[in-house]
């Protein structure tokens, strides 16, 4: 049995520097696609099941920081 960690990241909108989305595809599993948030220095990378979750979560966390640019 394959166990994995799970986490909680909290990164404001305002701090984030970058976003993209990358849909990996069908795999053993099904599909599965990937987020990542560069902010600062610092780059996180979060795992969807679901080729499209990813970019859902991308578009949402674009509305808000282009919605809340100075």
């Amino acid at each position: 049995m394959l166990r994995k960690k799970k986490s909680l990241v909290s990164i404001p909108f305002s701090k984030v520097t970058s976003v993209s989305s990358v849909d990996e595809g069908r795999g053993l599993f099904g599909s599965t696609s990937e987020l990542l948030i560069r902010s600062g220095a610092d780059e996180f990378a979060f795992e969807f099941r679901g080729g499209d979750k990813a970019q859902r979560a991308y578009k949402f966390i674009m509305r808000e920081v282009l919605e809340n640019e100075p």
